[in-house]
């Protein structure tokens, strides 16, 4: 794993957040197929994966400033 495989992981992450956030949204006030016990339960989901992926795309950016500090200029 290199740094250009790194910036490639976050810019996934990133574009995986959007769409996990864009679907959250779309269910917020959504109630034609799921009752409300199962829409909070989905979305608790979506919310708690957005959570995970935001985390790790943190991690990542950090490892790579820390990296590309460390490099010669």
């Amino acid at each position: 794993m290199n740094l250009v495989d790194l910036k490639a992981r976050v810019a996934r992450f990133g574009a995986l957040a959007k769409g996990l956030a864009k679907e959250s949204g779309l269910w917020q006030h959504e109630e034609a197929l799921l009752l409300f016990a199962e829409r909070k339960l989905y979305l608790n989901a979506v919310m708690d994966a957005l959570a995970g992926v935001e985390q790790a795309r943190v991690v990542l950016i950090q490892v790579i400033q820390r990296t590309e500090a460390r490099r010669p200029a």
